[in-house]
């Protein structure tokens, strides 16, 4: 019973937290954003896995936008 409590709370939290994301118009440069920040906290670990992310393409386009935008 404490694990199906656990589980649906977590799935209940992560569709609010997707629903509050919606409600706020982001976009999808703040996402790519935003993955990209997370990106850069998963290489400074200590981990020995090689994390290759699915939008890594769009991903390479928005780091040349900002290094564009930044000269």
């Amino acid at each position: 019973m404490a694990i199906s409590y656990s589980l649906n709370f977590k799935f209940k939290s992560t569709a609010a937290g997707l629903k509050m994301i919606k409600d706020v118009n982001v976009d999808s440069g703040v996402l790519k954003l935003r993955s990209l920040e997370t990106m850069e906290k998963a290489a400074n670990g200590q981990a020995t896995k090689l994390i290759i992310p699915a939008d890594f393409q769009n991903m390479a386009g928005l780091v040349s936008s900002i290094k564009e935008t930044v000269k």
